[in-house]
């Protein structure tokens, strides 16, 4: 990941029908944007780690939690720092212990780092 003021290089990810468990980068580093829209019918959660990996959702502790309104719902992020790396999941609950997967094509993230 770059520096804040340095090159971004941009992550996009169409939801599968999974907790879409997924690391995007490994290294310490600012995410500078994170964008997100739910399409789906019911509330999504998207799960921010500090980790070099992708997370082990239902277990590991997610350090933002965006709520993702159905129908069209969209959230943005400002700037922040993670130092082990960056990772996300999204579910269909807010509670760090859900695994309940949300639906294919639900969910579009975008991030740039």
């Amino acid at each position: 990941m770059s520096s804040v003021n340095g090159p971004s290089r941009p992550f996009k990810l169409v939801s599968a029908n999974s907790t879409n468990a997924t690391s995007v980068s490994g290294n310490p580093g600012f995410a500078k944007l994170v964008q997100a829209i739910n399409n789906g019918a019911a509330w999504a959660y998207l799960k921010i780690y500090d980790e070099n990996t992708a997370p082990n959702v239902g277990t590991d502790t997610s350090v933002l939690c965006f709520g993702l309104p159905p129908g069209g719902g969209t959230i943005e992020s400002d700037v922040f720092w993670v130092k082990n790396g960056l990772s996300f999941a999204i579910t269909v609950n807010p509670s760090d212990s859900d695994t309940t997967a949300v639906a294919s094509a639900q969910v579009v993230v975008n991030f740039l780092t």
